[in-house]
C-alpha cells in the first residue's frame, strides 16, 4: 500500500483500530492488514454508504503491510519510536486519550505517545511524562479537541496515524462517530499541524 492509497482509503472509508494489540517490541514495525467490519454499516457526512474496515495484526505477509503500533493501556502513557523500518504508524482508537508527537531528529526519527486519562486524572502527569521524554515543542491532540462537547452530542472517535513521505513523518486523524447499533458515520480526515515538528 502506498501513502497516497492509504490517504485515499481514509477519505473514502472508515478504518477502526480497536482490535490492534499492543506491540511486542518497541521500535519495531509489525504486519497489519485490513478486514471488512461485519458489525457496522458506514455513511459519510452526506449520507452515502462507505465501507468500514478493521485494522489488525496479521501473520500473512501477502495480505498485510508494515506499520509501527503505538500502544494503549488505561491510565498509562505509552511511546513508540518511528524510524525507517516502516512508512506507517497507527495507534488504538482514541475516544478520550491524548496523542503526542515529538520533534523529528535529523535522520527523520520521531517519538510519539498515547496517553489515557479517563479515570486517574492523568492530565498533568501526562504532560510532565511526555515533556521528560520528548522535550518542549511536542504537538498534541487532546480530548477537548475531538470528543464530547455537550451532553446531547455523541462521543467522537479518532483513528490516528502517521505516514512517512520522502523521509519525513506526517500525521493525520480520521474522525468518526457511532450513530447507533450497527451505524457509524465518517466525519472527515484531518492533518496534524506539523509546523511544530521541526522545532
Amino acid at each position: 500500500m502506498t501513502p497516497s492509497e492509504l490517504l485515499n482509503l481514509m477519505e473514502s472509508s472508515i478504518i477502526k483500530t480497536g482490535f490492534l494489540r499492543n506491540t511486542s517490541v518497541y521500535g519495531r514495525a509489525e504486519l497489519v492488514a485490513l478486514s471488512p467490519d461485519q458489525q457496522f454499516k458506514g455513511v459519510n457526512d452526506k449520507g452515502a454508504a462507505v465501507p468500514v474496515y478493521n485494522l489488525k495484526q496479521t501473520s500473512n505477509a501477502m495480505a498485510g503491510f508494515k506499520s509501527y503500533i503505538c500502544d494503549y493501556t488505561p491510565d498509562k502513557v505509552h511511546y513508540q519510536i518511528l524510524d525507517q523500518e516502516a512508512d506507517y504508524c497507527f495507534t488504538v482508537t482514541m475516544n478520550g486519550c491524548t496523542f503526542g508527537i515529538g520533534s523529528q531528529a535529523d535522520d527523520g526519527t520521531v517519538m510519539v505517545t498515547h496517553g489515557n486519562m479517563n479515570s486517574s486524572g492523568l492530565g498533568e502527569e501526562y504532560g510532565e511524562a511526555v515533556d521528560s521524554l520528548m522535550g518542549s515543542g511536542t504537538l498534541y491532540i487532546t480530548p477537548h479537541m475531538y470528543a464530547r462537547k455537550s451532553a446531547d452530542e455523541t462521543r467522537k472517535n479518532l483513528t490516528t496515524f502517521g505516514i512517512r513521505i520522502n523521509g519525513t513523518w506526517n500525521f493525520f486523524y480520521q474522525k468518526y462517530e457511532i450513530l447507533g447499533p450497527g451505524q457509524i458515520k465518517h466525519l472527515g480526515l484531518f492533518p496534524f499541524k506539523t509546523t511544530m515538528l521541526t522545532g
